[in-house]
């Protein structure tokens, strides 16, 4: 996102115009294509990064970063050049420290939505296939399935119910944990 925002090189259009194509298509194409190409990566055979990475570097989270770093002034980078300073220590030690109230929001979109899962992902991939449910149900499916399968309307209402209630205090913590290292990081 940086270089997207702040270099200038080639293919700078194009890049950020596969991001913004890549926001038009639907979570569990491109969680399955983000995988694909992360769990081929040698270091990422038998571990959980895979999963990490594509949730944390996604194309909605770089778009906004992107737009945030728009708006910071480029003087200021240039400035800090001309003192010395080479291009990673722009990035670590004026960059980054810019981007942390988007980085916090960030984190406290990802924690909130930890509860739903990927209902896309974990619904239309194994479908209807009955081997796959022990390892691919999460809450958002299971209530869906109770629902459409059962017609269990006051199960599904009370685990929706505590999913949104556990969401919200998951939303509140991340919050009150980020004001708490600096007053002006919370949201509210």
């Amino acid at each position: 996102a940086y270089a997207v925002s702040k270099r200038e090189f080639k293919a700078k259009g194009p890049i950020f115009e596969l991001i913004q194509i890549s926001l038009m298509f639907a979570a569990p194409a491109s969680s399955i294509v983000n995988y694909i190409i992360v769990a081929k990566l040698p270091w990422a055979v038998d571990s959980y990064f895979p999963l990490i990475l594509q949730c944390v570097a996604n194309a909605l989270y770089m778009y906004m970063i992107k737009n945030f770093m728009d708006t910071f002034p480029n003087s200021v980078l240039e400035a800090a050049r001309i003192d010395g300073a080479n291009e990673m220590q722009v990035v670590r030690r004026i960059s980054l420290p810019h981007i942390v109230p988007m980085l916090i929001v960030q984190l406290i979109l990802a924690v909130g939505g930890i509860i739903w899962g990927d209902f896309g992902l974990f619904y239309y991939v194994p479908r209807n296939l009955g081997l796959l449910y022990p390892v691919t149900e999460v809450i958002g499916t299971y209530v869906f399935k109770a629902l459409t399968t059962n017609g269990d309307f006051g199960m599904s209402a009370a685990v929706g119910l505590f999913q949104s209630v556990v969401g919200c205090l998951m939303i509140l913590l991340t919050n009150k944990l980020a004001s708490s290292v600096d007053s002006s990081l919370g949201l509210f």
